[in-house]
């Protein structure tokens, strides 16, 4: 489901849990919740190389470091994948579980 969203040129931008849900028409996974998506393509580029800011989506948790500087990637919705992982195994919102100051890892 996420790769379609990306071969769109999409980025989500806000997964979670809550944006997974399983459809009762044919039991598959979609997700929902499309607010905060953006097209890759509108992501701008500066002329010294580097990406124009934007305005900062997601849930707190599951947004990377990137995303929370206005700098999101395709890569930042699997970094929200990886965090929903964590909360389907743990039970614990990743915002609840400590983080290394240095490296932002999970404890």
């Amino acid at each position: 489901m996420l790769k379609f969203v990306h071969v769109q040129d999409a980025i989500h931008l806000d997964l979670k849990l809550v944006n997974v849900m399983r459809r009762q028409l044919d039991g598959k996974v979609v997700l929902i919740d499309f607010g905060g998506a953006k097209q890759t393509s509108a992501l701008q580029i500066t002329s010294d190389g580097n990406r124009k800011l934007t305005v900062c989506v997601g849930t707190k948790g599951y947004m990377p470091p990137e995303q929370a500087q206005g700098q999101p990637r395709p890569a930042s919705d699997v970094y929200a994948v990886g965090r929903i992982a964590i909360r389907l195994l743990t039970g614990k919102e990743p915002y609840t579980i400590p983080e290394n100051p240095h490296t932002e890892e999970l404890l």
